[in-house]
């Protein structure tokens, strides 16, 4: 049995987040993610596997942290157009936010790795996939009620 981690996961996949998103996949250095971590390297594949591992990871994080604003904002919607309305300020607002780095990092996952990390496409895929089901299924509950 190995040794408790002496780290919080959520906090470097914040900095892995943030290093990829604003130098994408290949330019991200995992060296200046641990540094800006505090964490070894040995520590970050202890925890994630390889640099692969960490950017779906980092994906994952991504998705359930602007996803989670933007269908707070559509439950909280009465008709399907408000609904409609709030996915796309709630998505404009998350892209145009000075806190975080330029564009989509789904779309930028999806440029940089078509030919080259098709594993990476997979999952940036399967998260839009279920990005816009979720959008459908509170236009349909809202066109419905």
């Amino acid at each position: 049995m190995g040794r408790p981690r002496k780290f919080d996961s959520e906090a470097v996949l914040n900095v892995a987040l943030r290093h990829f998103w604003s130098s994408g996949y290949t330019a991200a250095k995992l060296d200046d993610i641990c540094q800006e971590a505090g964490i070894t390297k040995p520590s970050l594949y202890n925890a994630f596997g390889d640099k692969s591992n960490l950017y779906t990871a980092a994906l994952g994080y991504y998705e359930k942290a602007f996803q989670a604003r933007v269908m707070q904002a559509l439950n909280a919607a009465g008709t399907a157009e408000e609904a409609l309305e709030q996915y796309f300020d709630q998505t404009a607002s998350i892209l145009a936010d000075p806190a975080f780095p330029n564009g989509c990092l789904r779309v930028k996952t999806l440029s940089e790795c078509a030919t080259s990390h098709p594993e990476l496409i997979k999952v940036a895929c399967t998260q839009r996939d279920a990005s816009i089901n979720a959008l459908v299924a509170v236009l349909v509950i809202r066109l419905l009620w």
